[in-house]
């Protein structure tokens, strides 16, 4: 069984956003970091239109998570009760496509929003042109983040995967894990997709993207991909969402939006990898319509032998 919020604690089903915030027990920093800053924005208030939770395991990897750190994160849960969403599962990086398999199957439970997010501790959401951008999507599958085409399969390191399981160089096209949304329709469906998955895949993102083309296979389901204006390490004037950030920023970015600035801070030089403005066409299409003719093999033909040929839909 699946832990149970109450819609009291939370909010009513016609709640736009829920919003999960990935921490881990030893991030309590970050989340000291979070509390200081963009969690006092308006649109999170109680009875508000986005409710969150720091979304944590039940039981922790113990070579991460020493007795103090554990001792330390159980007297913030005391402390701050009503923010934390504890799932069955072992908390560690090496747990995440397990944890994000149990988030679905507890939004798909109990549907506390029209839509989930799911957002790294160390990313900052941009909230009134989030929430305009939610307000206008009427798509009931949808699909939403800073997308990957044709990534390259990893055999080795952090993000390496098994070759038992998964036989392609390539992988679909994904969502980058710092921040990424689904509605909620399409979680209903993809926990029941991941369910049926044989496959464990090592990375928690990727594992979303494939569940996600697995349902947009059905004939009677067609997902909607919509990109959302992002930056990965860094902060960018426009963003919808700044990834994987230091979050000691968080502070100099929330006083800025309080003086009616551009949150941003920090060095922006890092590489946007952001889709604004900026049609497929300038990017590898897996999934879509056509091969990767840039690549030394037929890429998204490999992709295609593993799943529908059915595109996604623009």
């Amino acid at each position: 069984m699946l832990p149970e919020i109450s819609h009291g604690a939370l909010a009513s089903e016609t709640s736009l956003l829920f919003l999960a915030i990935y921490s881990g027990p030893q991030y309590g920093s970050r989340r000291a970091d979070i509390r200081a800053s963009w969690l006092h924005h308006p649109l999170l208030a109680p009875g508000g239109p986005v409710t969150f939770r720091f979304v944590i395991g039940n039981s922790f990897d113990l070579e991460t998570v020493n007795a103090s750190v554990a001792h330390a994160f159980e007297a913030e849960v005391s402390q701050f009760a009503n923010q934390f969403l504890r799932l069955p599962v072992e908390d560690g990086y090496h747990q995440l496509t397990n944890k994000t398999f149990a988030l679905f199957r507890w939004f798909a439970e109990q549907r506390p929003a029209r839509f989930l997010m799911k957002l790294d501790d160390d990313s900052f959401p941009h909230m009134e042109r989030l929430l305009n951008l939610l307000k206008e999507q009427k798509q009931l599958h949808a699909y939403m983040g800073l997308f990957t085409e044709c990534g390259t399969v990893q055999f080795e390191g952090k993000w390496a995967e098994s070759c038992a399981a998964f036989h392609s160089k390539v992988y679909p096209l994904y969502a980058q894990g710092p921040g990424y949304i689904l509605s909620a329709e399409l979680v209903v469906e993809t926990a029941r997709t991941a369910a049926s998955d044989s496959r464990c895949l090592s990375n928690e993102d990727v594992s979303v993207g494939s569940w996600v083309r697995m349902v947009n296979a059905s004939e009677a389901t067609s997902v909607h991909v919509v990109p959302l204006p992002s930056t990965m390490n860094a902060c960018s004037p426009g963003d919808v969402l700044s990834l994987n950030m230091n979050s000691s920023a968080f502070h100099c970015m929330w006083e800025r939006w309080r003086q009616g600035q551009d949150a941003c801070c920090g060095d922006l030089k890092s590489q946007e990898l952001a889709f604004p403005n900026k049609g497929h066409s300038q990017h590898c299409p897996c999934g879509y319509k056509q091969t990767c003719a840039s690549l030394p093999h037929n890429a998204c033909g490999e992709s295609f032998s593993i799943y529908s040929e059915k595109p996604w839909s623009p």
